[in-house]
């Protein structure tokens, strides 16, 4: 086509839009880059954005609504040779599914930097098709987040900073993130008995633990179970490390236990020869092996403080409660 014809279609679209297109983010997207590619915006406007502004208004949306939708389409257009070379359907950006939102696919872009890629495939297939839900799509980036370390790109042009597995602090963090995952995915088949009537996996950042009057600990990840419907509620402390080298240590771990019933490690790298003789014997053994949660040695229950397990409790209830 022509440019005089670009310029007539993109008028054409913008002109049949209606209200119900509003609301349909991916034709906004469509107009919004082809107005950009085009530099359609140069007859009427001194900038792109301020074209944006003017267009937004027009249609009664929000100049935060169209960048948003912008973005998406845009990283949308990007993802798809990667897609495509991984035989992942990809449709064209205005025929993807309408539950398919501008806030998941932004969220895989921020994914997309950190994740390995044979597991990024998996999950940008499951957003494409619309299979995951945004509250599962988040939950999974708030495990993932940690890794850059709040490093975001600043400013047009700046490079987006991505995960370098020659780092070891993101290295660790992205097998700890994995592990996380896994165990998050088992709903506690770990446990070694049917299936917990409730098990919910928490971030251990939800709560900080006393070591002492003046240092805190927080656990990698905590475990709220009832193994059945008229049972107490337990709580399970988990602690992940790279490895069972004898220089690992427990210390600390040692030191919160009394908070809950039950304390494991999870190791990614568990090597048996080394065996756990450093371990205290309470502690369970677990695991990540072949993208799930394997039990070594099964926890034994803990001595608890109840002084402890309260204030715990009611800490996890004040962060609930402000959500």
């Amino acid at each position: 086509m022509s440019k005089q014809e670009i310029t007539k279609t993109i008028a054409s679209s913008i002109k049949s839009l209606n209200a119900d297109d509003a609301r349909a983010w991916t034709k906004i997207a469509l107009i919004v880059l082809q107005v950009e590619e085009n530099n359609f915006w140069e007859t009427s406007h001194r900038s792109f954005t301020d074209w944006l502004v003017s267009f937004g208004q027009s249609i009664g949306l929000k100049e935060g609504s169209i960048w948003r939708y912008y973005r998406a389409g845009k990283y949308y257009q990007e993802l798809q040779p990667l897609l495509s070379k991984n035989q992942i359907t990809n449709p064209p950006l205005n025929e993807l599914p309408t539950k398919v939102s501008p806030e998941n696919i932004e969220i895989l872009g921020k994914l997309e930097r950190v994740m390995p890629n044979d597991i990024f495939i998996k999950l940008a297939a499951q957003v494409i098709s619309a299979a995951i839900t945004r509250d599962s799509l988040r939950e999974t980036w708030l495990i993932y987040r940690p890794i850059l370390d709040g490093r975001t790109a600043r400013g047009m042009g700046m490079p987006i900073p991505r995960v370098d597995l020659k780092d070891k602090a993101q290295h660790d963090g992205l097998l700890e993130a994995h592990v996380f995952t896994a165990l998050s995915q088992s709903a506690g088949s770990w446990l070694n008995t049917p299936k917990p009537f409730l098990f919910e996996l928490l971030r251990g950042e939800v709560a900080r633990l006393a070591i002492s009057e003046s240092k805190f600990h927080y656990i990698d990840a905590i475990a709220i179970v009832q193994m059945n419907v008229d049972d107490p509620i337990e709580l399970h402390g988990i602690e992940i490390k790279s490895n069972n080298s004898p220089i690992t240590k427990y210390d600390t771990l040692k030191k919160v236990s009394s908070y809950f019933d039950f304390v494991w490690v999870t190791f990614h790298d568990y090597d048996p020869k080394l065996g756990a003789k450093q371990i205290p014997s309470e502690f369970g053994l677990l695991e990540f092996k072949g993208q799930k949660i394997d039990i070594i040695k099964a926890a034994t229950r803990n001595e608890t403080s109840a002084e402890a397990q309260l204030s715990f409790v009611k800490n996890l209830l004040i962060k609930f409660m402000r959500k």
